[in-house]
């Protein structure tokens, strides 16, 4: 139970206040007491269990009679446990290992910088830490984060001194000057400054006000130019918020990486490298080669001013999902890696990247539970909508002559003109416990479309992409097989799934095809490692808290 000083302000100008130091530590102290309480522990205190004052505390007091200071005592309601059917994360650390494996495979002269900003969990940083990685910073609070988890963790110090040859534990301490890129272009001036206490040296920018303001602010900086690229197939672009521009014939801007680079010539700052990002979820290979081109570009441009450049950042964004995505990076690094070799790698250049979703998207599949239901009649206008969408849609026509919505025409051709043209449909309403304010924010800010699977129950249908079992007559049964059951094919329903909160814009699946699904059911959504904790929220009280561990490997480090 933390204590909380109030301060009202002195009723004398001679009244002493509270020293830093114990103002810190009282802060810190509720600061880690919170931390426990959301980290699914008990408090240390119930609300009936009175604590004795500190030494200190007491001292505080009797210092302080004549202030007009309150002594509050921090109350924290009763621990909520977590109960069966709540909703929770299987988070597979050896995928991570096989990720980096994977990318040392695909881009084996690219050292990876952990995007902390796409899930921030301690563990994912240690463990990409000791396996080689550094870490792409965008605040000071990603900053901090990094050094507190490597570099100021108890455990973490105690694991090597009990056993100093675990190779894990090789790299003992991150170095900030070299393990970290503080990657935001536009950063606010605390936390250059606090990025140049703790020495982190590697700054990109990609504006004149930025160039300024590092000038100002921590002038030994080394400093990263950001460009634009051709980002317009990426799902997420960033060249409308980001970037200096390569080739422009606007004589007024004033933003160009040429510019920029005699800018900082006469401001007196060193540049070192290049950076670019195409986006997320960009697979137009030649975008990553035009990019590696412009980069070079400026390579040429800055040895013209003066400047000896020695790192390119081939950003992040590359492919991470389970399905799929691995066929998109072989096919970018194929186009990348000659490129890479030729322009920069022989010329001694440190190429680094930012991956993020890449190495954790696949690590985490979010298990849901269903836990209200309702069916309505469509309204008469929505319901007409509704027929006409799937009419037009891709849609088997054995499903669509099931729910009766063949009507005249599928696809332009003549169909079955004995069912009603416009049936009146039902909409089949689910409530699961956890939605678009918590992990399916992805949708929102990361346009993804989570995959959903209903995990099979007794008497209950199958996964909707499994076909069906039928049993084999010629085989015959081990001793103490069961025999195996022919599994019918999930029908399909008019399906709408909405998170748990009391906001209807809570909703993750609208008026879709989908398996039915019965109060209890679980549904499964894998491939939620990346932005999806890390930018959720407890709205309404619904948080996603419980978190199961596995390591699909076998790891001896």
């Amino acid at each position: 139970m933390a204590l909380l000083y109030i301060y009202q302000g002195p009723q004398e100008e001679t009244t002493p206040l509270p020293d830093e130091s114990f103002t810190r530590s009282v802060v810190d102290s509720f600061a880690s007491e919170d931390a426990a309480y959301h980290g699914n522990k008990p408090p240390l205190f119930s609300d009936n269990e009175e604590e004795e004052d500190t030494p200190e505390e007491r001292n505080f007091s009797a210092n302080n009679k004549s202030t007009n200071v309150k002594r509050t005592r921090h109350h924290k309601t009763d621990y909520i446990p977590i109960e069966k059917h709540d909703p929770f994360y299987l988070i597979d650390v050896g995928n991570l290992v096989r990720r980096m494996s994977l990318w040392r495979q695909y881009f084996p002269h690219v050292r990876p910088f952990f995007a902390v900003k796409c899930n921030p969990n301690p563990i994912f940083i240690h463990l990409l830490f000791a396996l080689g990685a550094g870490f792409d910073c965008a605040s000071k609070e990603e900053v901090n984060l990094v050094l507190n988890t490597i570099n100021h963790n108890e455990a973490w110090s105690q694991a090597v001194r009990d056993d100093t040859d675990y190779k894990a534990f090789k790299r003992l301490r991150l170095s900030p000057e070299e393990d970290i890129v503080f990657a935001n272009p536009c950063k606010q001036v605390g936390d250059i400054l606090f990025a140049k206490e703790k020495r982190v040296n590697f700054f990109t920018f990609d504006n004149e006000e930025e160039l300024r303001k590092i000038a100002k602010c921590y002038p030994d900086a080394k400093l990263i130019i950001r460009i634009k690229t051709n980002d317009q197939n990426a799902v997420c672009a960033f060249s409308t918020k980001f970037g200096s521009t390569v080739h422009s014939n606007q004589a007024h801007n004033r933003n160009t990486a040429k510019t920029l680079l005699l800018l900082a010539k006469e401001l007196g700052l060193e540049i070192y490298g290049v950076s670019f990002h195409v986006g997320s979820g960009n697979g137009d290979v030649q975008a990553y080669v035009s990019a590696l081109h412009d980069a070079h570009a400026v390579f040429a441009m800055a040895a013209e001013i003066g400047f000896n450049l020695t790192v390119l950042d081939i950003g992040g964004g590359y492919p991470g999902l389970s399905e799929g995505g691995d066929r998109v990076l072989a096919a970018i690094a194929a186009a990348m890696n000659p490129v890479l070799e030729e322009l920069f790698i022989k010329e001694g250049v440190h190429v680094l990247s930012e991956p993020g979703r890449f190495f954790t998207a696949s690590t985490h599949a979010l298990a849901v539970n269903v836990f209200a239901s309702r069916t309505i009649p469509l309204a008469e206008r929505e319901n007409k909508a509704v027929v006409e969408k799937l009419r037009a849609s891709d849609v088997p026509e054995s499903v669509l002559r099931r729910l009766g919505v063949m009507g005249e025409y599928k696809n332009g051709k003549k169909a079955d003109e004995s069912t009603p043209a416009v049936p009146v449909l039902e909409e089949h309403q689910f409530y699961l416990n956890d939605g678009l304010y918590n992990s399916f924010n992805c949708i929102l800010f990361d346009h993804a479309a989570p995959r959903l699977f209903v995990l099979p129950s007794d008497e209950r249908w199958s996964l909707p992409a499994e076909p069906p079992v039928e049993n084999d007559p010629t085989r015959e049964e081990e001793e103490g097989e069961t025999a195996p059951v022919t599994q019918r094919p999930a029908p399909l329903q008019l399906t709408t799934l909405f998170g748990p909160t009391c906001d209807s814009m809570d909703c993750i699946l609208k008026q879709s095809l989908f398996p039915p699904l019965h109060i209890g059911d679980w549904l499964l959504a894998p491939d939620m490692g990346s932005y999806t904790v890390a930018a959720g929220c407890a709205f309404n009280g619904f948080a996603t808290r419980r978190r199961e561990y596995i390591c699909s490997l076998d790891l001896d480090l």
